[in-house]
């Protein structure tokens, strides 16, 4: 498998559509892409410092590259590269930022991925870019911390290393919260770049309700995403043989500022 070539293509996710030539001005190194990125979101939790109508809670669902793009023009004509006043940025969750990260640098040629995980016990989505080694970006710039991906936090509290209830999210926690970041990890690395109050398949369903074969799965899939490249080839055999790893049409969402509900993926 050529993974760098895998990944400096877009997902559906991830693919501007009819709005590419947005991207024609964006620069070319990650740095100064994070840059733009953070010019044109807003963390959802600073929306009452500014004047923004309700109404734009509604526009944190929007899952694709295309979507995020579209609103963000609606909102303000200027080109992508220029920084947005707060009230015409937005309103993002980090999953948000990973995401069009990815998206402008798989444009001009970076091979980039979104990676799900905690920073002191608190969820949180940040990006890796290939630059002669695969390297760590928080998009966000609110991490307050180092980046533990989910496998190791699932090996840490499977093994009783760590407690599961130190993890937390604006809407869940504990071994729910943990399950659920590895699922949408194993999904970002088969390209399926969700939102982080997404939720799906083996995701939806309780752990003590889990076959020891499923357990088996899951741990099996976290030891992969730790094995980095080596075990991407396997991680991805597994996800596509197995139905409980796989983001079906449609996926739970249950953000922190609306109701949940159901939400199509792009396919």
């Amino acid at each position: 498998m050529d993974t760098l070539s895998y990944y400096k293509s877009q997902s559906p996710f991830t693919d501007p559509g009819s709005y590419q030539s947005q991207y024609d001005c964006l620069p070319k190194t990650a740095p100064e892409l994070c840059a733009v990125v953070q010019g044109l979101m807003l963390d959802y939790r600073e929306r009452y410092k500014y004047p923004i109508v309700n109404e734009r809670l509604l526009c944190m669902h929007a899952r694709t590259a295309s979507a995020v793009i579209q609103h963000l023009l609606g909102w303000n004509k200027d080109p992508l590269t220029q920084e947005r006043p707060m009230p015409d940025r937005f309103l993002a969750a980090t999953s948000d930022y990973a995401n069009l990260f990815v998206s402008m640098a798989r444009s001009v040629g970076i091979p980039a991925r979104k990676r799900v995980g905690f920073v002191n016990g608190e969820s949180i989505d940040q990006a890796e870019y290939f630059d002669g080694e695969w390297k760590l970006m928080d998009v966000s710039g609110l991490a307050q911390g180092e980046f533990v991906c989910a496998a190791q936090v699932w090996q840490d509290c499977r093994s009783g290393k760590a407690n599961p209830e130190q993890f937390t999210s604006a809407t869940d926690k504990g071994m729910p919260l943990v399950l659920a970041n590895l699922m949408l990890d194993i999904a970002a690395m088969n390209k399926q770049e969700l939102l982080m109050w997404d939720r799906f398949s083996w995701s939806l369903r309780p752990l003590d309700e889990f076959s020891s074969r499923a357990l088996n799965t899951l741990d099996k899939a976290a030891e992969l995403l730790l094995a980095g490249e080596e075990g991407l080839e396997e991680l991805q055999a597994l996800y596509n043989q197995e139905e409980g790893l796989q983001v079906p049409g449609a996926v739970r969402c249950n953000p922190p500022l609306t109701p949940p509900h159901k939400a199509q993926v792009p396919a």
